[in-house]
């Protein structure tokens, strides 16, 4: 099984490595020189890395990671980042909920939606 380390892409240290705490190792703690795989959760992306570093005493791993391997694998996630690009973002209130709807397409009736809020899952 290989060991997996959920990342935050935007925190850097010690040159190009990031880290992580012991709570988002999945797998067996690996030791320094090991590969693994990295998840950032937001995106989906995976990628690879190898055990730079371990503190027992702050409970984190450093790794460092091979940025340039990081994939997003989610059809979904590749299709949103795509139409961003050419996105209308509406902001409403609805029940006390803040909704974002992403509208792209040329017309808000030709395009096509999605929208996000806390009570149903984004939609395409």
């Amino acid at each position: 099984m290989t060991t997996r380390i959920t990342i935050d892409p935007n925190v850097r240290v010690r040159g190009n490595q990031t880290y992580a705490g012991f709570e988002d190792i999945e797998g067996i703690v690996p030791i320094v020189g090991a590969p693994v795989e990295v998840y950032e959760v937001e995106s989906g992306a995976t990628g690879n890395g190898i055990v730079a570093a371990i503190d027992d005493a702050t409970r984190l791993v450093y790794v460092a990671v091979e940025w340039a391997s990081l994939r997003v694998s989610s059809p979904w996630c590749v299709n949103v980042a795509a139409a961003i690009t050419a996105a209308n973002f509406t902001t409403r209130s609805a029940g006390g909920q803040q909704i974002v709807d992403l509208v792209y397409g040329s017309t808000a009736s030709e395009g096509d939606h999605l929208r996000q809020d806390s009570r149903e899952p984004a939609t395409r």
